[in-house]
C-alpha cells in the first residue's frame, strides 16, 4: 500500500471518526475561507522566533527586525502573509496573542499575531 494511499485512508477515517462522535475541532472542521490574513505580516514555524521577531519592532529596532525576518523568509523558518490570504487555525496561544495559522494549501502553520487573522466571510 503506498504511503499517498494510507495518508488518504487515514483522512477519510479521521472524517468519520469526527462526524460519529461529533467533536469536530475548528481546524478539522474549517473549509475554504475558514480564516483570512486580515494586514499584512510575518509568521515563523518557530513560535520561540516569532517572538523575536515581534519584540525587535516593539523595541523600534527596524533594521534587526528586517535582518532577522528576511533571514527567516530566505531558510523557509518564516512567512510573509498578505492581507486577504486563506489560512486556517491550528493553534492558538494567550496570553500573547499568538495563533498558529496553516496558508491554503500548506502543510505547516506559521506564528503571527492573533489579531492579523479573521474569520472568513
Amino acid at each position: 500500500m503506498s504511503r499517498m494511499f494510507r495518508v488518504v485512508i487515514g483522512f477519510f477515517a479521521m472524517a468519520g471518526f469526527l462526524v460519529a462522535v461529533g467533536d469536530v475541532p475548528e481546524a478539522v472542521s474549517g473549509g475554504i475561507g475558514d480564516h483570512v490574513i486580515k494586514f499584512d505580516a510575518i509568521g515563523c514555524r518557530d513560535r520561540t522566533l516569532f517572538e523575536r521577531i515581534a519584540r525587535l519592532l516593539v523595541d523600534n529596532d527596524t533594521a534587526a527586525y528586517e535582518k532577522l525576518a528576511v533571514a527567516g523568509e530566505v531558510s523557509g523558518q518564516c512567512n510573509f502573509f498578505k492581507q486577504g490570504q486563506v489560512v486556517f487555525m491550528e493553534e492558538h496561544k494567550m496570553p500573547g496573542g499568538m495563533t498558529c495559522a496553516r496558508p491554503q494549501g500548506e502543510t505547516s502553520c506559521f506564528w503571527t499575531y492573533s489579531d492579523a487573522v479573521e474569520r472568513g466571510r
